[in-house]
């Protein structure tokens, strides 16, 4: 089977793969983002939903597959991927996958996530002054 794939790779067919999950705070969901990943806190858990928080706001946060949030409970730190829903009074989030993070340090996590977006935009700035 490995071959097969490895063939295909090499032979240059394309493989549709999803696109990537981009991270994003809550504040920044928008229904143009396309798939997105958050992190956050269980503020909220229902049979088919919760609510997520991460500092700069809250998602209420949609599945179909129960088996996702078997092992969640209110106060753990999760990643939810997924795409959002436009909705009069905001967004909702379609989760794909929810990964829980226990070890996460979130307060950590955020001052990495801003450093990394800091040396992005210097990043784009020099590309755009060497055009």
């Amino acid at each position: 089977m490995w071959k097969d794939l490895e063939r295909e790779l090499d032979s240059g067919s394309s493989v549709n793969l999803p696109p990537a999950a981009t991270p994003v705070k809550v504040s920044e969901v928008s229904s143009r983002a396309g798939r997105v990943q958050v992190v956050g806190k269980v503020v909220e858990l229902g049979e088919d939903r919760l609510l997520l928080d991460d500092g700069t706001g809250s998602v209420r946060v949609l599945f179909e597959d129960l088996s996702r949030v078997e092992n969640l409970e209110t106060g753990v730190t999760v990643r939810v991927f997924g795409s959002p829903l436009s909705l009069e009074e905001g967004f909702e989030l379609h989760a794909e996958i929810v990964q829980r993070l226990d070890e996460l340090d979130l307060d950590l996590y955020r001052e990495v996530r801003e450093e990394t977006k800091k040396f992005e935009d210097i990043v784009k700035s020099d590309r755009r002054e060497n055009l």
